[in-house]
C-alpha cells in the first residue's frame, strides 16, 4: 500500500475514534478499508482515481475468494465489508479527495441473518433460579443475570456498574459511558430491584475487601468483576438450568425480543438498548423515563414484583 492510501487510511480511522465508535466498530473499519486500500493500490488506483469498477472488483474478491484460514467469507462479513469500505469512499469524497462519489447509486442489499439464540420465558426462569442465593456468589450471579435480562444491558456496561449508578429508591439505573460514550437512564422492574437490594444488603459486604471499592458486581477477590468472568458467569448458570451455551448477549437479545413480542413499541426498544440511531433521544432522558417506565412494566415479564416484599432500600431519596 503506498503512501497515500495510508496516510488518507489513517486519517479516516482517526476521525472514526474521535467519534467514540466500538472498538469492533473500528477493527472492522481498519480491516476493510486496508483491503479496500490494497487492491486499489494493486489496480493502480490513486485514492483520486477510484472507480465503480474498483469496487465492484471488491465485491467480487469477496464473493469469489477465501478469505483467512481457506474459509469463504459469510454473507454478514461481505456486507459489513461493502458497508464500511462505502463510508470510506464517502469520506473521501467528503475531503474533495474525489470529486465524484463512485458509490453512488451503488445498492447493499441488507443481509438477513440468523436472529441468534432467544430463550424462552420458562428458559429464563429456569436460569434465574440456578445461582444459590444462600451464598454471596450466587447472590451475586442471580443479581447479574437479572440485571442482563432486566435491563438488557450489554456485558461491558454490566461490569462496568457502580453501586451509585444504581438508584432503588426512583427504580433508575443509570448506564454510563456506553457504546459511543452515551449515558442512559433505564427503569429498573420491581423484582430486579428487589434481587440487586439483596446482593447489596446480604452478598457484596461479604465479597469487597477494600475500602472505596465502587464496583457494582466484585468477584471473590473483591475486585470489579471482568467481561470474560460474566460470560463464565452465564455460561457455567445455563448449563445448570440446561441451557446448552448462553452468552451475555443472548439475553440482551431475549430482553428485546420479548419486549417486542408483548407489544412494546420498536422506539421504546431502541432507546432502552441504547442503540446510535436513537441517540438525540437522549437529551430527553428525563422527560422520556416516565413514559420507558410504562412501556418496559406493560410489556417485561419479570417488570412485576415477586410476591415478597421488597427490603428497604439502603440509598438516600
Amino acid at each position: 500500500m503506498n503512501a497515500a492510501w495510508e496516510e488518507l487510511l489513517a486519517a479516516w480511522l482517526e476521525s472514526l475514534r474521535r467519534r467514540h465508535l466500538s472498538p469492533g466498530t473500528l477493527a472492522a473499519a481498519e480491516r476493510w478499508g486496508a483491503m479496500f486500500a490494497r487492491l486499489c493500490d494493486i489496480h493502480g488506483a490513486a485514492p483520486a482515481a477510484v472507480e465503480p469498477s474498483h469496487l465492484v472488483a471488491l465485491q467480487r474478491r469477496l464473493r469469489e475468494e477465501a478469505g483467512p484460514g481457506g474459509r469463504r467469507y459469510a454473507p454478514a462479513s461481505i456486507a459489513q465489508a461493502l458497508q464500511q469500505v462505502r463510508n470510506f469512499v464517502r469520506w473521501l469524497v467528503e475531503r474533495r479527495v474525489l470529486l465524484i462519489d463512485p458509490s453512488a447509486g451503488w445498492v447493499l442489499r441488507r443481509c438477513v441473518s440468523s436472529p441468534g439464540q432467544v430463550l424462552t420465558v420458562a428458559e429464563v426462569t429456569a436460569l434465574l433460579q440456578a445461582p444459590d442465593t444462600s451464598v454471596p456468589l450466587g447472590l451475586r450471579d442471580r443479581a447479574v443475570l437479572e440485571l442482563l435480562y432486566g435491563t438488557g444491558i450489554r456485558r461491558g456496561e454490566c461490569c462496568a456498574l457502580d453501586v451509585q449508578d444504581v438508584d432503588l429508591s426512583h427504580q433508575v439505573l443509570c448506564v454510563r459511558r456506553g457504546k459511543g460514550q452515551r449515558d442512559r437512564l433505564l427503569p429498573i422492574g420491581e423484582t430486579l430491584g428487589d434481587v440487586l437490594n439483596d446482593w447489596l444488603q446480604r452478598g457484596r459486604p461479604h465479597l469487597v475487601r477494600r475500602d472505596g471499592e465502587t464496583a457494582l458486581f466484585v468477584s471473590f477477590l473483591g475486585r470489579r468483576l471482568s467481561a470474560p468472568a460474566v460470560v463464565n458467569l452465564v455460561r457455567e448458570r445455563a448449563q445448570q438450568a440446561g441451557i446448552e451455551k448462553l452468552t451475555p448477549h443472548a439475553l440482551r437479545r431475549t430482553f428485546a425480543t420479548h419486549l417486542v413480542e408483548r407489544g412494546a413499541d420498536v422506539r421504546h426498544v431502541q432507546m432502552l438498548l441504547g442503540h446510535q440511531n436513537v441517540d438525540t433521544t437522549q437529551a430527553y432522558a428525563l422527560v422520556e423515563l416516565a413514559e420507558l417506565r410504562r412501556e418496559y412494566e406493560r410489556t417485561h415479564p419479570r417488570a412485576a414484583r415477586t410476591a415478597r416484599k421488597a427490603p428497604t432500600s439502603p440509598f438516600p431519596s
